[in-house]
């Protein structure tokens, strides 16, 4: 390696670094991010806060006999271990769907019961503490087996007041349709089939192309609740849908050439199953997907709709349309990095709200120079506007961010890898990031910072309210007699994760041997271990990121 000459600032920040050392008092922070290993492939449902740093995550794995079973892990994000841990193991006949936590406390299980004609879809709703069944019901259109069933969905199903929930039900060239379901006994209030959504279906024609229906919403949040007009009832509530479009060439009835994709919402009233609006969102970008709706406060009284998903073509990759409740765009903004906005993408596909009444969003953010999907955290405020964002990969292997959760001292996102590694068995580990938020502006653990921009334009919208029409669909519920599941204890482990990002010897942790390592190489250039920031120069904010993070351990 070649030496350079200490310049006076250098020598001034090696004297700071050193002074603050010897007057040591780090107390010390541990990120205890860990991979969680269970015994299949499984894949992240949802992560729930239980009081102080305890939070649950919800797990959906294969059994032995191919069906699927639903793993609870409670676990300790200040000390990365295991609480405790159990599963819902299906009954034969049974498939487990999803298991998710209502804004109540209660819990929904879904799923089907596929030892019965027609494979019906089944909805189970549990207590807070998940020991007692308040109801269990099976859901079927009369006399049509055949017909897709309900299936509830986490991002699909959304608690409209004390007495209701809402599922949507989308099922390719069979359309869409959604239930009114009575939260205190299953019971079914109303259910309306939505005509337009059918896979496919030519909406209208737009500049000489035409638009049309690909009902595929990828994962997060695509429906929310509104509030129309002043009444406190349910005839004054209405639901958002949000979805996609595919714009192809006007030639052979639309089946050429596939030229683009805009976002597709629609606002459906809970009164009477009519359709409110109906808008077509064009920023004139590739968007992929509507990952996500949310209903932010303006002030006291008025509030807008904030669709979020993902664009290509864009300098910005992540975007954000703003909608007023008529669902017309009032704005909209791409964001993505600084610096090197062409190449990184930002894809983020699951939010929540945070205490301090900002957004916490997780996704992935993918670079085609590094070849590999980070893992992203991005901290926003209550408007949507980013404040921070760190991007996280685990020896470079792919890290996608499934969900996100706040405790009282950790932010949380559970990451999906693209790849299962050898050592696990080859089976599909789970990521859990604890992210200190006392750390949450610093560089740990392999977590990059990763600063944002945004650009803003004007998108076209295409008013589509006359392609869609409703119609009242009859669908009845049924007690479940039988036993749908019983609860087994789960064989899972966590193994860390991760190191601190300072941590130069490779012990997990940042001490005074990660100093004299940085100490020695100060002044080096080219490829070193004490690089920390990889800027190719061993330099003073090498030092400063191991003062930063003196005393942590991974």
């Amino acid at each position: 390696m070649m030496k350079k000459p200490m310049r006076r600032r250098d020598w001034l920040g090696l004297t700071v670094a050193l002074l603050c050392v010897a007057l040591g008092g780090h107390a010390q922070v541990s990120t205890n991010s860990i991979y969680l290993v269970p015994t299949g492939n499984a894949d992240a449902l949802g992560i729930y806060p239980q009081g102080g740093d305890i939070y649950r995550a919800v797990l959906r794995q294969p059994t032995d006999s191919s069906t699927m079973e639903i793993v609870v892990v409670d676990i300790s994000a200040a000390t990365g271990t295991i609480v405790n841990a159990t599963k819902l193991t299906p009954a034969p006949g049974v498939d487990l769907l999803d298991f998710f936590r209502l804004d109540d406390g209660t819990w929904l299980l879904s799923g089907w019961i596929t030892s019965r004609l027609g494979r019906p879809g089944f909805m189970m709703r549990l207590s807070a503490d998940m020991g007692t069944i308040l109801w269990q019901k099976i859901y079927q259109v009369p006399s049509d087996t055949s017909y897709p069933t309900l299936g509830a969905l986490s991002g699909r199903t959304v608690k409209v007041s004390a007495r209701e929930i809402v599922v949507l039900q989308t099922a390719g060239v069979a359309g869409a349709w959604v239930a009114r379901i009575d939260l205190s006994t299953g019971n079914v209030l109303a259910c309306y089939r939505i005509h337009g959504l059918e896979e496919g279906n030519i909406l209208t024609t737009w500049d000489g192309s035409c638009v049309t229906v690909r009902w595929y919403q990828d994962y997060g949040r695509n429906l929310v609740v509104d509030r129309v007009g002043s009444g406190p009832g349910a005839e004054n509530r209405a639901i958002i849908l949000g979805g996609i479009t595919r714009t192809q060439q006007v030639m052979l009835a639309c089946t050429n050439t596939e030229v683009d994709r805009d976002w597709l919402v629609l606002s459906l009233s809970l009164a009477n199953g009519q359709i409110r609006w109906a808008k077509v969102l064009d920023s004139n970008y590739y968007e992929r997907y509507a990952h996500g709706i949310f209903r932010v406060f303006d002030g006291e009284s008025s509030y807008q709709y904030w669709v979020i998903g993902r664009a290509l073509g864009a300098p910005y990759w992540g975007q954000v349309m703003k909608l007023s409740q008529a669902g017309n765009v009032i704005e909209n903004t791409l964001f993505g990095s600084i610096g090197n906005s062409a190449l990184e993408m930002l894809y983020p596909a699951s939010s929540i709200r945070t205490t301090d009444g900002g957004w916490l969003l997780t996704g992935y953010s993918s670079s085609y120079t590094r070849e590999y999907i980070d893992g992203i955290l991005l901290k926003t405020d209550s408007q949507l506007r980013p404040q921070w964002m760190r991007r996280h990969n685990i020896h470079g292997v792919d890290h996608r961010g499934e969900a996100v959760a706040e405790t009282q001292n950790y932010y949380v996102v559970a990451q999906r890898p693209g790849v299962a590694l050898s050592s696990f068995e080859n089976r599909r580990h789970l990521n859990l990031w604890h992210e200190p938020k006392v750390f949450a502006t610093e560089s740990l653990c392999w977590i990059e910072p990763f600063n944002v921009n945004s650009a803003s334009n004007t998108p076209r919208t295409l008013d589509v309210t006359a392609a869609f029409s409703t119609e009242p669909m009859a669908l009845t519920a049924e007690d479940v007699t039988e036993p749908l599941f019983s609860w087994n204890t789960a064989s899972i482990s966590a193994v860390p994760a991760c190191c601190p990002a300072a941590d130069v010897t490779g012990d997990c942790c940042v001490d005074d041997a990660d100093l004299l390592a940085v100490l020695f190489a100060f002044g080096t250039t080219g490829v070193s271990p004490a690089d920390i920031n990889e800027d190719f120069v061993v330099d003073d904010a090498d030092l400063l990121l191991v003062l930063f993070q003196f005393g942590t351990c991974g």
